[in-house]
């Protein structure tokens, strides 16, 4: 009755391909791992992932899913393909009116593997994803400020920069520097755009044409910015 049943567990991330049924989410509960299998490698970046994933921030600002404890570990381990150890041992014992039952009892265990050291490459095994995994959230934390430079809803960016992690005084200066940046670009077109335009007509304009006030020079406007 000890007998013990192993597997080697992996799931494919083209399973995001569909929404995901709500069978899988059950099956996941008895046969899926949890964040707290999880070397502290693996760990630390788990935390960093989950406050940049644009599927997390879909589900609970779009679709308004609440149950995101589990919901956000079976995101992490299908995006990022993250393998694990599921086992099960029988086990006899007693239901409330004594009567003996036989029941399993399940186990998932990280693949210790993974945090082993590869001695052709002096890194562990498991480097190659964690390596995914930090490029992933690079990725997302970039992609969301740039989405904050194009939004022009106040509201709107404080409320995305209020969800990134990290210190907001940085976070919105990082911000204000991109506006800064794609002003300055346009001001220079425009500007130049301007000249090309004046040269190209000054043989035909008279010169008792009133002086035009002057605005703020782009010095000015760097200094306001």
């Amino acid at each position: 009755m000890q007998e013990r049943q192993m597997s080697f567990n992996k799931v494919c991330a083209k399973i995001f391909a569909h929404p995901l049924p709500n069978w899988f989410i059950n099956w996941w509960s008895y046969h899926g791992p949890t964040a707290k299998i999880l070397p502290e490698p693996f760990l630390k970046l788990y935390k960093e992932w989950i406050k940049v994933s644009p599927d997390l921030n879909k589900l609970y600002h779009d679709d308004h899913v609440c149950w995101m404890e589990q919901i956000d570990q079976i995101y992490f381990f299908i995006e990022f393909s993250i393998p694990w150890i599921h086992k099960w041992t029988p086990e006899v014992d007693f239901t409330n009116e004594q009567i003996p039952c036989l029941y399993r009892i399940y186990y998932n265990n990280f693949w210790d593997k993974l945090m082993k050291i590869d001695p052709t490459t002096n890194s562990s095994y498991g480097q190659e994803f964690l390596d995914l995994i930090t490029q992933t959230i690079h990725t997302y934390d970039t992609t969301a400020l740039k989405e904050l430079a194009v939004d022009n809803s106040v509201r709107h960016m404080a409320r995305r920069i209020s969800n990134l992690d990290g210190d907001k005084e940085e976070l919105i200066n990082n911000y204000l520097n991109e506006v800064r940046r794609n002003l300055l670009l346009n001001i220079t077109h425009y500007e130049k755009s301007d000249t090309s335009m004046r040269s190209e007509t000054s043989d035909d304009t008279q010169d008792d044409t009133k002086e035009a006030p002057s605005g703020p020079t782009l010095k000015e406007i760097k200094d306001f910015l």
